[in-house]
């Protein structure tokens, strides 16, 4: 093999993460961020949905319009998009549960903290009935202390290291409620 054909070999390394969800294919540059996000597709969505709900955003970290179904958005009354500064780096509607999960992933962005909460409630007019639920997904759990002060109350955490579990900042939902 020439130096030139070992050149063009090397060019040919695939250099993206690639993914199918609801039967698209979906390629992420590789970063640490991405892997996240690759991450939750596979481990996260499946713990907090029975289902498989339907993905209507996810930005890459060279690419914040990467897939961004706006035609749906607008039908759920989710006025999110990308010109908002709260944009966050995952969104789903599980129809099963009547649901709308935010995610961010945090790794150089902030945490969902409770400004960027209540700037996404304020984009949202879905039809009665509907629920939010706010994830930050975080890599480690040391990182996730690091940064746990920050993320609003009545969100929950998800860090990569700890697959099964989440930490949910709303614990009257779960202690205490009326008999």
């Amino acid at each position: 093999m020439s130096y030139a054909e070992y050149l063009k070999q090397t060019k040919s390394v695939e250099r993206d993460y690639i993914i199918e969800y609801e039967g698209t294919q979906i390629s992420l540059k590789k970063s640490p961020h991405n892997k996240l996000q690759i991450e939750i597709l596979q481990k996260l969505i499946p713990l907090v949905s029975k289902g498989k709900p339907e993905l209507l955003y996810i930005g890459d970290a060279s690419d914040r319009d990467l897939r961004q179904k706006n035609e749906r958005m607008e039908e759920l009354g989710i006025k999110v998009m990308s010109q908002s500064g709260n944009m966050p780096d995952i969104i789903f509607y599980d129809q099963q549960e009547k649901r709308v999960i935010f995610i961010e992933v945090y790794h150089s962005t902030d945490p969902f903290t409770l400004n960027r909460v209540n700037a996404l409630k304020s984009l949202c007019h879905c039809e009665a009935g509907t629920e939010a639920a706010f994830i930050t997904a975080f890599d480690t759990t040391a990182k996730m202390l690091k940064h746990y002060k920050e993320v609003a109350w009545y969100t929950e955490i998800w860090s990569s290291d700890e697959l099964t579990h989440l930490l949910h900042k709303n614990g009257d939902k779960f202690v205490g409620r009326p008999l």
